[in-house]
């Protein structure tokens, strides 16, 4: 009886493994983070704690108000100290979309500033979101915070996105990712803030996986008040109102970095400062969350032979196997962020989100799903009906000079591949 059973066992856990895997895929089920960015700056009298926040839009709660939408949330702060003093700031932010699809981007985020005046010492943070057309509440998770005496120089370093007017250093759009570096295809400005200048000159060592990728001598410090504020609905780190110091900034310092942990190191004379951070990719197709599933659906493009040999490594090695794939269809145009990898699998998300039947519940596994991963969004879809009820969809892609017929014999979606040319 027991060896009846067994293996009836295996067939449902792996059934079932199966249908909650479909299900991650085919929703949009990757946890959308709240980030918060601690940046301060001592004073004569305390310091100035600016905690900026980064909520993406699929967590609010947006109501419609005639032809938009709305969101507003309830962003609650305390701090408390080794005495269990608490400090505790609160505020109300919102937004509006005009699309109803904005209101579930994981791309799209509501960002604002809290601003504290604090006294040197160690403090525990606490945050939550009230999201108010709901009253749901968000928990966000958020690091410690620990303000020192200037016993350096230099203080955290700030990660902006590169100011299209390079004569302009008054103000620099802040990523705002929690202190992080998004891995992105776009030059970003690295700005080292210096409390009082020792000397107009510095050096800069950026360490991944211990190897110094990237080194350069900084001069030419600018004078700064420095302030960081919402404007135009994003983030700013603004010359004004603020602790005079100076700033040192480089740009295109990511373009050779990689995701994983990263080591910014300052040296002034023969002292030097050791900033802890991580490149991250923030905005990440889904289906690359899952490395072995990421490896199966080359097989749009790739034979069972390749696809095999990727697997050889282990499951440790999947995902560093599928960035040395990709590096081989790489254009050397100078970035580590592959252009090629995310166009590939935002296709099979697509697919996944898009082209899924009755029969087949992964998109990406229909003829549909395989002819848009391969070639992408086609230049022109025409449907019709034949006199039989069939429904007729034909993909014409002008550049390739190719178009694709398929059939839904069924009207279930179960859209077949009947003729190409």
């Amino acid at each position: 009886m027991i060896k009846k059973i067994f293996p009836v066992l295996l067939v449902s856990i792996s059934i079932l493994y199966s249908q909650e895997f479909e299900k991650k895929l085919n929703n949009n089920f990757i946890n959308s983070p709240v980030f918060f960015e601690q940046n301060y700056i001592n004073s004569a009298q305390s310091s100035i704690l600016f905690l900026s926040y980064k909520i993406p839009y699929n967590l609010l709660n947006f109501i419609k108000e005639q032809n938009r939408y709305f969101a507003d949330v309830s962003v609650n702060v305390e701090l408390k100290d080794k005495d269990d003093f608490i400090y505790r700031e609160a505020m109300i932010d919102n937004c509006f979309v005009e699309e109803y699809n904005l209101t579930q981007s994981r791309k799209n985020y509501l960002e604002g500033v809290i601003k504290f005046n604090l006294p040197i010492g160690q403090y525990k943070v606490f945050a939550n979101l009230v999201l108010n057309n709901s009253k749901n509440l968000v928990i966000p998770q958020i690091t410690d915070l620990q303000i020192e005496e200037d016993k350096f120089p230099f203080i955290r370093p700030i990660f902006a996105y590169r100011n299209n007017n390079k004569d302009s250093v008054d103000s620099f759009r802040m990523t705002n990712f929690g202190n992080n570096i998004p891995f992105i295809h776009q030059d970003l400005t690295l700005i080292i803030p210096i409390k009082d200048l020792l000397q107009d000159n510095i050096s800069i060592e950026i360490i991944q996986n211990n190897e110094i990728c990237f080194i350069k001598n900084i001069t030419n410090p600018i004078p700064f008040k420095f302030n960081i504020e919402k404007m135009y609905d994003e983030i700013y780190l603004n010359n004004h109102n603020g602790e005079e110091i100076f700033l040192f900034f480089i740009d295109g310092f990511n373009k050779n970095l990689s995701e994983g942990d990263v080591q910014i190191k300052v040296i002034c004379n023969s002292e030097e400062q050791i900033f802890n951070s991580k490149v991250i990719w923030f905005d990440k197709p889904r289906s690359l969350h899952f490395p072995e599933f990421a490896i199966e659906v080359l097989a749009a493009i790739e034979s069972e032979e390749k696809i095999s040999n990727l697997f050889k490594g282990g499951e440790e090695k999947y995902y560093s196997s599928l960035i040395d794939y990709w590096k081989e269809m790489k254009p050397n145009d100078g970035y580590a962020f592959n252009e090629i990898m995310k166009e590939y699998y935002l296709r099979v998300d697509y697919a996944l989100d898009n082209f899924s039947s009755f029969k087949l519940r992964n998109g990406h596994e229909t003829d549909r799903g395989i002819i848009y991963i391969k070639y992408g969004r086609p230049d022109e879809i025409e449907r019709d009906y034949s006199k039989r009820n069939d429904i007729n969809e034909i993909w014409t892609y002008t550049k390739l000079n190719k178009q694709f017929l398929f059939v839904d014999q069924t009207g279930t979606g179960d859209y077949k591949l009947t003729s190409q040319k």
